[in-house]
């Protein structure tokens, strides 16, 4: 480490105008500050540090969100987990006892566990910076962006309960089953069951204001590039 040396001098101001005064003046390796004893401020001396700040800053300018986007692999995975939300909904609506409920119980559960390492990835990661618009929309963009991570993770947990609370393993797939953690418990199956439907169906109003998201951006000057952010993907994207 170098040895740091400095020199304490006393400087009278020139007597020109308003600035007047006596200061005393700190030179040291790394740069010059003034200290003022009495009169105007100083001239301003160049900070060595201070200086090397803003060439920092300048070389990191604010990114521009219509140069955000995501990586090519989280645009995979959003694909992917937009596919089975959409299978494992769909055939939960079917009648029960054929391969749809096979495909929403055994392959939904297998799902699950892609879905909520999905969801950890994604608040892990986070989502490259909003549009400029008006704030009230970007919150309300924030609000449905959690409430579809929070659905997910609600329907996910609330489908492994359901046979789990009626003593019974979850079937993975057909491929393993995970025994219940727990004793038989019909209050609890009732409440899982309710929880599992509502978490379910509020993807419906979420979907649909993600969609309408998406359709005022496609529609306005300069906005386009939201929906470019899951078709194309970014080298130094989130």
């Amino acid at each position: 480490m170098p040895k740091r040396t400095f020199a304490i001098s006393t400087v009278q101001a020139p007597k020109k105008g308003r600035v007047s005064g006596q200061f005393i003046i700190l030179d040291w390796q790394f740069g010059r500050v003034g200290l003022q004893l009495s009169g105007t401020e100083p001239k301003k001396h160049t900070d060595m540090s201070t200086l090397a700040n803003k060439q920092d800053l300048s070389s990191h300018p604010t990114r521009d969100p219509s140069q955000a986007g995501y990586s090519g692999w989280s645009i995979f995975w959003h694909w992917m987990g937009a596919t089975l939300v959409t299978v494992l909904f769909f055939s939960h609506e079917f009648e029960r006892g054929g391969d749809a409920e096979w495909i929403h119980v055994s392959f939904g559960a297998l799902a699950g566990v892609f879905l909520l390492w999905r969801v950890a990835r994604r608040v892990a990661f986070g989502s490259p910076p909003k549009p400029k618009q008006h704030q009230m929309l970007n919150l309300l963009s924030e609000v449905v962006r959690w409430g579809i991570l929070i659905s997910i993770v609600g329907v996910v947990l609330t489908g492994y309960l359901l046979p789990w609370s009626l003593g019974q393993p979850v079937d993975m797939g057909s491929l393993f089953e995970i025994p219940s953690p727990m004793n038989p418990n019909q209050s609890v199956h009732d409440v899982m069951d309710a929880s599992h439907s509502l978490f379910g169906y509020l993807f419906v109003p979420l979907v649909i204001l993600h969609f309408a998201g998406i359709t005022k951006h496609s529609i306005t000057k300069g906005g386009g590039y939201i929906m470019d952010r899951m078709l194309e993907p970014k080298k130094d994207g989130k």
